[in-house]
Formats: C-alpha cells, sequence, structure tokens
C-alpha cells in the first residue's frame, strides 16, 4: 500500500497517484494524471472528462465529481516536476467548461 499524501472525499493521493475503492476501485497513475485529449481544438485533460461518463459520479453522487476535481488539481501540482514538457499548455478552465457541459447532458 502506498503512502497517503492527501484525501478528497472518497479520493486519495498518494506516492503512486489518485484513487478510490468507494463505491468503485479506481486507480489512476502517476503518469496518467498528465494524459489528455483535444475539445474543440483545445487540448485538455483526459480524466476530469472521462470520469462523466461514470455513473457512479453523476447524480445524486456528482460530489464524488467534485471531490475527484479536487483530487486531481492537487495531485498535478504535487506532482508538477513530473508533468511532461509537452503538457505546459493545457487548459485547466477548458477542461472544466467541458466537464460542466458534460455534466448537463448526463
Amino acid at each position: 500500500m502506498s503512502m497517503i499524501i492527501n484525501t478528497f472525499g472518497i479520493w486519495q493521493v498518494t506516492e503512486d497517484g489518485l484513487n478510490t475503492t468507494e463505491p468503485h476501485e479506481y486507480d489512476i497513475g502517476l503518469y496518467e494524471l498528465f494524459e489528455t485529449r483535444v475539445e474543440d481544438g483545445i487540448e485538455v485533460w483526459l480524466f476530469p472528462i472521462h470520469l462523466t461518463e461514470k455513473t457512479w459520479l453523476t447524480g445524486e453522487n456528482a460530489h464524488h465529481l467534485q471531490e475527484f476535481n479536487q483530487a486531481f488539481f492537487f495531485a498535478q501540482k504535487h506532482f508538477a516536476s513530473r508533468r511532461p514538457a509537452d503538457k505546459q499548455n493545457v487548459s485547466d478552465a477548458h477542461t472544466l467548461k467541458v466537464q460542466s457541459q458534460l455534466i448537463r447532458f448526463t
């Protein structure tokens, strides 16, 4: 078991990345924190958008997605020295905008 650095609701930032065991086990490795995709021609973070597809993080459990966002951005800052050089201009704001738009349609 890796050392817990900080906890945000059901999410834990650990020395290995980000994870939860409630209500489902879900792990995001340290280097996966920096995975991206392109939305509207702008590079955004993959996991905040991807997780809007998980029913256990929407509806009455939407607060767990908010907890994830807090944990995710905390982890990115904590592990900033491991952020790839080509990921310096990824848009946090557009990531959250796209996430918000997707939540409205779920």
